[in-house]
């Protein structure tokens, strides 16, 4: 979806539009990184600008990502402990019934 979205932006900037006019119509790039192109191509450095904005988003994701795995932390514990418990429970019953057969 968003390489389509690239693609149409390259064809537009083919046709002489800039780069942040033809990524600014497009709701799935964030519009601090369109601003970030209108920067870059203002000032000549668009190549460092795209460096600094993909370790923003690096950046960016790999803080969305911790906060995912430390929710998910506890519901995976919570599976983990249920499974041991039917384990446990699993051991344990058939030994519970030999032993009421011996008496």
């Amino acid at each position: 979806m968003i390489t389509e979205r690239i693609a149409a932006s390259a064809d537009r900037v083919v046709e002489g539009a800039t780069l942040s006019e033809s990524l600014r119509p497009h709701p799935e790039i964030p519009l601090t990184l369109v601003q970030m192109v209108a920067v870059g191509e203002e000032s000549g450095a668009l190549g460092d600008l795209l460096h600094r904005a993909a370790d923003a988003m690096d950046e960016e994701t790999n803080a969305r990502l911790s906060r995912l795995l430390s929710l998910l932390e506890p519901l995976i514990i919570l599976v983990m402990g249920t499974v041991v418990a039917f384990i446990v429970v699993s051991v344990l019953l058939p030994l519970l019934d030999i032993s009421t057969l011996v008496r």
